[in-house]
Order: C-alpha cells, then sequence, then structure tokens
C-alpha cells in the first residue's frame, strides 16, 4: 500500500513538470543564436553584410545543397534595388530565374543559396544587386572551411 500511495504522489509532481516543458521550448524557440554577421563591403553604391543561418553544413534539397543566409543592406538601400541574388563560385552567376533569389523586409532579406556540398580552391560568397537603371554590381566574401 506505500508504494502505491507514493505513486498516487509523485505522478501529480511528474505531470507538473510535464506542463512547464513548452515553456522552456517556447523560450528556446523566440530565442534563437545566429552566426557572426560576415564584414561589410560596399557593392556599387550600396552596402551588404551576409550572416549565415547556422553553422551546420548545406542541407540537400531537390537533387542539390542549400545553405540559408541573411543579407543586411544598408538603411534605404532596399528601394534602389530591383533585384539581387547569392551565388556560390569562383565568379557570379548569372542572374538566374529563382534560385538564390534575395526576399524579404527592408531591415534583411533572406536568401536559400545553391551551395557545393564541399568546397573547392578559390569559391567565395558573391552578392550581385541589379539597379532598377539594369546596372550590375557584385562583392565576394571568402567562405569559412568549415562550412
Amino acid at each position: 500500500m506505500a508504494t502505491c500511495t507514493f505513486w498516487q504522489r509523485w505522478r501529480y509532481r511528474i505531470n507538473g513538470l510535464l506542463l512547464l516543458a513548452p515553456c522552456w521550448f517556447l523560450y528556446d524557440a523566440l530565442t534563437p543564436t545566429f552566426p557572426p554577421e560576415w564584414p561589410e563591403q560596399s557593392i556599387g553604391p550600396f552596402s551588404a553584410a551576409p550572416r549565415p543561418a547556422d553553422e551546420n553544413p548545406p542541407y540537400p534539397h531537390d537533387g542539390g545543397y542549400l545553405k540559408d543566409f541573411s543579407v543586411r543592406f544598408c538603411a534605404g538601400c532596399v528601394a534602389r534595388i530591383r533585384t539581387a541574388h547569392v551565388s556560390v563560385g569562383r565568379q557570379p552567376a548569372d542572374q538566374p530565374a529563382t534560385d538564390g533569389l534575395l526576399h524579404g523586409s527592408s531591415r534583411s532579406q533572406h536568401v536559400h543559396v545553391p551551395y557545393p556540398p564541399s568546397q573547392g580552391a578559390g569559391e567565395m560568397l558573391w552578392v550581385s544587386v541589379q539597379e532598377w537603371s539594369g546596372r550590375m554590381h557584385h562583392a565576394a566574401w571568402p567562405l569559412p572551411q568549415n562550412q
């Protein structure tokens, strides 16, 4: 009889702990941590600073690999940009139809970058920006070895 009473008392305490678990997961979801922002560079009349979403390797998607980045442009620059995209390679890629296009708000743009599963020598992260006049500007950042 003593073990039955012990279980009856502790099952309510265990249920109370289980009810507190969503609070921890909600806090964890609302306070994400991101890797540091890469150095800001000028891209023609604009400036930008990319930031990877995480430090994990690229993930497989539709037969290729992608890695998520956010790009912060200078104040007021997004309204002056017609289109922008991000690519990885030795030189900037031609402007694609859908791959690597930046999207989001005026504070931060988000992009899913086609990324090689293993890095080759001389590969860089390229941000290409097209003005409303049609002029293209490019800037490159070296890729870290662990990503």
